[in-house]
């Protein structure tokens, strides 16, 4: 997932997902943990389905959706469908791919600890419509603290932690 240009009424994402079902040097099952992914087909084994909906901002509504996309729906209004799961504990390092970036949603009060990784928190707080919201969420889902009528999330950027390696921002 990769947060593109933001201006004061508008948010672009960009979603990098794995569409493509064939097995891959990164296939395996997924670490026990606290943490959510972007949910496209089914969920992987020891993961529950959850979703969120955003009640966007019905005046100057620019939504729009192209591209490969994780499950949800995309019209004036966004609802996106997520995998998460919490069977351990965030201060226990799980061990995931370490060779390129990723993301990680939060599912609790903190990011879950990856090893090897250095880790960047980083949220986003989408300002939803004000009249008449209903904004909502069910089932397991990331954690978001932005009040009844708005989202806010919370989004762990991992990078190999190697020497000399720091992440600015």
């Amino acid at each position: 997932m990769r947060l593109g240009s933001f201006a004061s009424n508008n948010i672009q994402t960009e979603f990098c997902i794995k569409s493509q079902p064939q097995v891959s040097q990164y296939d395996g099952d997924w670490p026990r943990g606290a943490y959510c992914l972007l949910k496209m087909g089914n969920c992987p084994t020891g993961f529950q389905v959850g979703s969120i909906y955003w009640d966007d901002e019905g005046v100057f509504n620019k939504n729009k959706a192209s591209g490969t996309l994780p499950d949800g729906e995309f019209g004036s209004n966004t609802r996106i469908y997520y995998c998460c799961r919490n069977d351990g504990r965030t201060s226990s390092q799980i061990i995931l791919p370490n060779d390129r970036p990723f993301v990680l949603l939060r599912y609790g009060l903190t990011c879950q600890n990856v090893h090897s990784m250095l880790l960047k928190e980083l949220y986003v707080y989408w300002d939803d419509d004000d009249l008449s919201n209903s904004d909502s969420a069910s089932g397991m889902h990331p954690y978001d603290d932005g009040g009844s009528d708005n989202h806010r999330l919370h989004f762990c950027y991992y990078q190999k932690n190697s020497p000399g390696t720091s992440i600015v921002g």
